[in-house]
């Protein structure tokens, strides 16, 4: 399927759980003041260190808040909770760009959630995902798959990206905390990409 894409000024871009914000706040500076950006979490904290983008924090009424272990099925039923909030601000939008990482709870639980919120108003949603390096354990990259597939099913367009496969195109010497940034400003390069393609009116295959 083919579709043509909306204007800039339809455009919202929303960040999910902690990696998702970071990286959308690292695009905040470089993108025109007409997109909307917000960014999605359960921590307050770090939400709060997302600089450039329009806070939503979610799950604050739930009652098992240890911040950083949210299963998904909790983080979902916290982006349920918030749902008028987030319709909110997604009203008016032609297309909505969700950026998040995949593997813990807030970005594999809400990102979901808010992509069928998006769906259910007629707009044009497309996923930018990422999966965790080898390193982060077994648990982690299986709840990232079973993510990715929820995602894939709901979003028109799901951009994945696997950080092990960004290993190769560093020096061996780069650092954990190294590869990581990398691997942001691929996911950046991957979302301005998108971007563009909508600002310069193109038509975009999502099959």
């Amino acid at each position: 399927m083919c579709v043509r894409m909306p204007t800039m000024e339809t455009i919202s871009l929303i960040g999910v759980g902690g990696a998702g914000c970071i990286t959308l706040g690292h695009l905040a500076g470089t993108l025109p003041s007409t997109y909307r950006l917000i960014g999605i979490d359960t921590d307050l904290q770090a939400l709060a260190c997302s600089q450039g983008l329009q806070a939503l924090p979610i799950g604050q009424n739930l009652s098992s808040k240890v911040f950083c272990k949210w299963p998904p099925e909790l983080s979902r039923r916290a982006a349920l909770e918030e749902e008028k909030k987030i319709v909110e601000i997604i009203a008016g939008s032609g297309m909505v760009c969700t950026v998040a990482s995949l593997g813990g709870g807030t970005g594999t639980g809400a990102l979901p959630a808010l992509i069928e919120m998006c769906k259910a108003y007629g707009i044009l949603t497309v996923a930018v995902v990422s999966h965790p390096f080898f390193f982060e354990g077994r648990k982690r990259a299986a709840t990232a798959l079973d993510g990715l597939s929820e995602v894939e099913s709901l979003a028109d367009f799901t951009r994945w990206i696997p950080y092990d496969c960004l290993r190769a195109m560093v020096s061996p010497k780069t650092t954990v905390n190294g590869m990581y940034r990398f691997a942001d400003e691929v996911i950046e390069n991957c979302v301005k990409e998108i971007i563009s393609a909508f600002c310069n009116g193109k038509t975009m295959s999502l099959t």
